[in-house]
């Protein structure tokens, strides 16, 4: 604790504090500038968050399974090739594998029934003894499941697409236009929407196989496999690399999100967009610190020529000037944490983005702004040098 009172209470008195609010108006400056700055940085970081922990990850998640298989030449979730289904048969032979269901996904247009405007939407095809998600884990919707012309939806789908969730909660069913076709909605799931489609209906295989009659049931889009209590996924996904053909890819569960994650943030513009902003937001709260305590420093010149005459050295001189930053810091920080926190409200209660910051994430931030601090004050320093002693007399 001794160095930081040594910084912060230099000879026992708080010299830092006493030099920045000696002038409120070029210490509110200062004080903007870094909270400005932090809460950018906050505030980008979040949403960049939301985006690839968030909304990327959101179908994932609800995955009822221990290991996914998929195409090997599969992109990403969105844009799957099709595998043969009798992987699942071969994957199922493992005395590890406790049951292998299938999934089938494809893209089409839902109709607004009360605007009749259409809009992109994907509907999941799932077996109805085996429905892959943890969302229909429910009596109501494995029996919706096994109807020719009905379908799940997505409550928290925007309310563009239509009053939906409003009919189907008050009627219990609601006639709706899908791939062309009528559809009975007879219930509802809850999984939110993602960067490459706002509206997600469910249906069971018959249903599927109504809507896009072109698609091969042989041919899968995604194979889901459970395994048995206390079975080892890591080892049994290595066994089924090896006793698989090489035109199916198998991952675990967290594997699967992560390689989710590097699509986005390696193949768009999401990863290449936001390590420039944030790098903007440090050197812009850099250059104002840096003027502010240069302009500070340049004005009090003979005070701190007469510190000098009185013994302090250059080091002396550069923990006051380092304990001025440090407090902007601290409280610039704290502000921005605040700010944020504030927007991050309006923007979770206006729009379906789950902003949140991690604790990591934040400290890197707090070390990072200190870091920016800590620099305008070594660029400040440099106009301490030119405090002569003898220019006071």
């Amino acid at each position: 604790m001794a160095p930081f009172r040594d910084i912060f209470m230099p000879l026992g008195i708080p010299l830092p504090w006493r030099q920045l609010s000696s002038s409120p108006g070029r210490f509110l400056a200062a004080l903007t500038g870094i909270t400005f700055s932090s809460m950018l940085m906050i505030f980008q970081m979040s949403i960049h968050s939301a985006f690839l922990d968030g909304k990327v990850l959101r179908p994932i998640r609800s995955l009822d399974a221990d290991l996914v298989l998929v195409s090997r030449d599969s992109l990403y979730l969105y844009e799957m090739s099709s595998f043969p289904r009798t992987r699942l048969g071969q994957a199922a032979r493992l005395p590890e594998v406790a049951e292998a269901c299938a999934v089938y996904l494809n893209f089409c247009d839902w109709r607004n029934p009360r605007t009749l405007v259409r809009h992109s939407a994907v509907v999941f095809g799932v077996e109805p003894g085996h429905p892959g998600f943890t969302f229909l884990e429910q009596g109501r919707a494995l029996e919706v499941l096994k109807e020719e012309d009905a379908v799940l939806y997505d409550r928290a789908t925007p309310s563009s697409f239509g009053p939906v969730q409003e009919r189907v909660g008050a009627k219990g069913h609601m006639r709706a236009e899908l791939a062309g076709k009528q559809v009975q909605v007879r219930g509802l799931f809850t999984m939110g929407s993602t960067l490459t489609c706002d509206c997600h209906l469910v249906a069971g295989t018959q249903a599927f196989f109504r809507l896009f009659p072109m698609r091969n049931p042989g041919q899968i889009d995604l194979g889901l496999v459970r395994l048995r209590p206390g079975s080892d996924p890591q080892a049994v996904r290595a066994r089924l690399e090896q006793i698989l053909p090489a035109d199916v890819e198998c991952f675990t569960k967290a594997s699967f999100a992560a390689r989710e994650q590097r699509h986005w943030a390696d193949r768009t513009a999401l990863g290449d967009v936001i390590l420039p902003m944030v790098l903007v937001s440090l050197l812009t709260g850099a250059v104002v610190v840096a003027q502010i305590l240069y302009t500070d420093v340049s004005e009090h010149l003979p005070e701190y020529a007469a510190l000098k005459a009185l013994g302090w050295t250059d080091r002396l001189l550069f923990r006051l000037l380092l304990g001025e930053a440090l407090q902007l810091h601290l409280l610039g920080f704290a502000m921005s944490c605040a700010l944020a926190w504030g927007i991050s409200a309006v923007v979770r209660s206006c729009q379906d983005l789950p902003l949140r910051m991690s604790p990591g994430t934040l400290g890197l931030i707090f070390l990072a702004t200190g870091v920016m601090c800590v620099t305008a004050g070594l660029i400040a320093a440099r106009r301490l040098r030119s405090a002569d002693p003898a220019d006071i007399f």
